[in-house]
């Protein structure tokens, strides 16, 4: 009795060695298709952009009237913020680094001051800030344009794609530099 009972257990054994052994592969064949800079489609802690949106939908124009163009072909990365908003003072140079690490690769950074009614007074803001390309500066001229989004404060970022459509929405401040967002900033320029 005692025999067939090893037996029993060295099947079982086996058997839940075999299933771990299909679920490891399963998993790290999964990894694999993920890891893959093309296969890229989120970044997990931002949120699905409305996916029939562009840059268009906001109808932001800045002080002269001018709308928001994105660069043809080019990933934009857009990014409201305000002179006051001290979550968006700090994370404006980690968007000023993106833009120089990013330029060559596709990808551009527009930042629209909204909420700041004196486009001198941003004007001055960005002068005594040394802030500028290759960063684009411009202002959204409707204080409201953000309410389409439910956004409750700043800083706002969207992310559109090289066709133009929205792709990633975030609501507050991030680090715009680490590898997470370049990798999938650089997957976006290759559709």
């Amino acid at each position: 009795m005692g025999s067939l009972i090893r037996v029993g257990l060295v099947v079982v054994v086996a058997g839940l060695a075999l299933a771990a052994g299909l679920w490891t592969g399963k998993q790290f064949r999964e990894g694999q298709q993920t890891s893959s800079a093309a296969k890229v489609e989120r970044l997990d802690w931002m949120d699905p952009f409305k996916p029939d949106w562009t840059a268009d939908s906001f109808k932001v124009a800045d002080a002269a009237g001018r709308p928001l163009d994105l660069e043809p072909g080019k990933v934009t990365v857009v990014n409201f913020w305000a002179t006051w908003c001290q979550p968006c003072l700090r994370e404006m140079p980690d968007l000023i680094s993106l833009a120089k690490d990013m330029k060559d690769q596709g990808v551009a950074v527009v930042a629209v001051s909204t909420m700041d009614v004196e486009t001198e007074r941003v004007e001055g803001f960005l002068a005594n800030n040394n802030w500028g390309a290759p960063v684009r500066f411009t202002f959204a001229s409707d204080p409201d344009v953000l309410v389409p989004l439910g956004a409750r404060g700043l800083p706002v970022t969207i992310i559109f794609g090289k066709d133009g459509k929205g792709r990633m929405q975030y609501f507050g401040p991030a680090d715009w530099t680490s590898d997470e967002v370049k990798t999938y900033l650089a997957a976006l320029t290759q559709e």
